[in-house]
């Protein structure tokens, strides 16, 4: 059995979720070092975790094409796009 096409664009997102979580710790990291604002601190460690969330969400994704239809899977694409979005527009406005 092979995975389904919305199974691997909700994978394919999750993974680009987790990119921009990886590049957004390194920049709160970067700011924390050369502020010391301790604050920030606890910002990144509020990134790790969603950064651990969609480590999982990838892994169990990956699990669930083998069992369920294509049906859930298009579902859990339309929240993967919303979380994505919040991603991106934090993402965009750490750049500036």
């Amino acid at each position: 059995m092979t995975l389904g096409i919305y199974w691997i664009a909700n994978i394919v997102l999750l993974s680009a979720e987790a990119l921009l979580l990886i590049i957004i710790i390194g920049s709160y990291i970067k700011t924390r070092l050369s502020s010391g604002f301790r604050a920030i601190t606890s910002i990144i460690l509020f990134s790790f975790f969603f950064l651990a969330q969609s480590a999982s969400s990838i892994y169990e994704y990956f699990s669930m094409a083998f069992i369920y239809p294509s049906a859930l899977a298009i579902m859990l694409l339309f929240t993967n796009s919303i979380g994505l979005a919040a991603v991106l527009s934090l993402f965009f406005a750490l750049s500036r």
